[in-house]
């Protein structure tokens, strides 16, 4: 069954779990692409602290310069922070509001989520076919199918040999080397094949954009919160700010790092929970 999660809902169960939601309002004037001074609605300016508050407009985070006294709705933002891109904004569009230990849309989908993605392997997979390929006469080579790379990429599991009648036959004498097929000997003439290869779940680059497959949702999630707890730990005062922030006096920072290593071993739990095995019939095929 194709799976209905997508990054915005594995954004918003870390959110949920870290107890870190953004104030969110709207702008009340556009922004130009070089533009330093952000207005905001009303009332809003009492979420800001120069030097730390964070804003996020699109794909564009912005630091808190400075805050007029004069006029508290507008401030002096930093454009592109955080290695985002500066970009304009229209009016209305909608301003999200983070403290300095907060975690922005845009650091959840660049640095946070993809690498608890790439930790599910080996263990998230799919079975699938390539499209037919040609191993041309007189060659012992031929590049993998795109996405399949030893050790790191999708793997093959099966090669399988097309004869004349367009049957499909299992096929023996190769080996993966990085993203190369080598064969034991030369093609004699054109061969068709096909792949049958074992593929991973890979990066979500849209909101909208669904998992593979969903059983493996709760390990990203509770993984990505390890990660993102860990990112607070090149700055301790971040840690402190945070603990305060959830208005609990037993989260100290080391009782935030032991709260982060403690999402890690759920993660695993939770990983493991949703292994799948390979189906009957298939080997390891890859030969050293």
């Amino acid at each position: 069954m194709a799976s209905t999660i997508t990054r915005k809902d594995i954004r918003e169960s870390i959110r949920q779990n870290l107890e870190s939601w953004p104030v969110i309002g709207k702008l009340k004037q556009p922004m130009d692409q070089s533009g330093g001074t952000l207005n905001i609605e009303d009332d809003l300016h009492k979420n800001f602290a120069a030097g730390k508050t964070l804003i996020e407009i699109g794909q564009e985070v912005m630091t808190v310069v400075d805050i007029p006294k004069k006029f508290p709705e507008s401030v002096r933002v930093l454009r592109g922070s955080k290695g985002s891109v500066q970009e304009p904004h229209g009016i209305q569009s909608s301003v999200k509001i983070f403290p300095s230990w907060g975690w922005t849309d845009f650091e959840l989908n660049k640095r946070i989520i993809p690498p608890a993605i790439r930790w599910l392997k080996p263990m998230a997979w799919k079975v699938s076919n390539s499209s037919d390929f040609t191993w041309s006469a007189n060659t012992k080579e031929k590049a993998a199918p795109s996405g399949v790379s030893y050790p790191d990429g999708n793997y093959i599991i099966l090669l399988q040999h097309k004869n004349s009648s367009g049957s499909y036959f299992d096929f023996s004498g190769w080996h993966l080397i990085g993203g190369t097929l080598h064969f034991r000997e030369q093609a004699a003439a054109d061969r068709t094949l096909r792949a049958v290869e074992q593929r991973f779940q890979a990066n979500i680059t849209e909101d909208s954009t669904a998992l593979d497959n969903d059983d493996f949702e709760q390990a990203i999630v509770l993984y990505a919160c390890h990660l993102a707890m860990n990112s607070l730990k090149t700055n301790r005062v971040r840690f402190a700010e945070y603990a305060a922030a959830l208005n609990d006096r037993t989260s100290t920072p080391d009782e935030l790092i032991r709260m982060a290593f403690d999402f890690k071993n759920q993660a695993v739990l939770a990983r493991e929970e949703a292994f799948r095995q390979l189906p009957p019939g298939f080997a390891k095929t890859y030969v050293p």
